[in-house]
């Protein structure tokens, strides 16, 4: 069910957030994307939802919906999907957010740049920096850092909610070789 869940909040955050137009202009800039991995919701080139799913915080009521719409979505009723949705729209930050929005998560190994907040909705941003056959420039790092900061700041405030990015810089999948 996480999984399922996970891309349907996926794409309602990427939506809700407008992160299509930070992306556009990443895509502009020549950026290299991530590798397509099935691993990660497909909604972004470079974006992933990467909060903990919260399933505790929902109300025994709530569990109850959400199975019911989640076996509904599973066994193709019509209609399943965009319920399913809107019960998820309407309850993505209990479900995103902890109940102790203290303190700080880590999303990768325990160190200052694979932190964010409790309280913040946290978005992987996936790109491939290190590439020998077309490195990243100064200014198209520059501009990944600006980016990132528009999306903490301003988009935050224009929806009223912490955000954080967690930068997963990849290497080229084709095989390196050492000489």
């Amino acid at each position: 069910m996480d999984n399922k869940i996970r891309n349907i909040l996926n794409d309602i955050m990427y939506t809700d957030l407008n992160l299509i137009k930070v992306e556009e202009r990443i895509k502009k800039a020549g950026i290299p994307k991530k590798s397509k991995d099935d691993s990660y919701p497909q909604t972004s080139d470079y974006f992933t939802l990467i909060n903990d799913i919260h399933f505790e915080n929902l109300s025994e009521d709530e569990k109850k919906e959400l199975d019911n719409y989640y076996n509904d979505y599973l066994n193709k009723h019509e209609g399943a999907k965009q319920k399913l949705s809107e019960f998820l729209k309407n309850n993505k930050y209990k479900l995103l957010i902890p109940e102790d929005k203290e303190g700080i998560t880590f999303y990768g190994p325990p160190a200052p740049n694979y932190s964010a907040p409790n309280d913040a909705i946290v978005f992987g941003f996936h790109f491939i920096e290190f590439d020998d056959e077309n490195p990243l420039s100064d200014e198209q790092y520059e501009f990944i850092c600006d980016q990132l900061n528009y999306i903490e700041s301003e988009l935050s405030k224009q929806n009223n909610v912490k955000i954080s990015v967690i930068e997963y810089n990849e290497m080229p999948l084709q095989e390196r070789r050492l000489i």
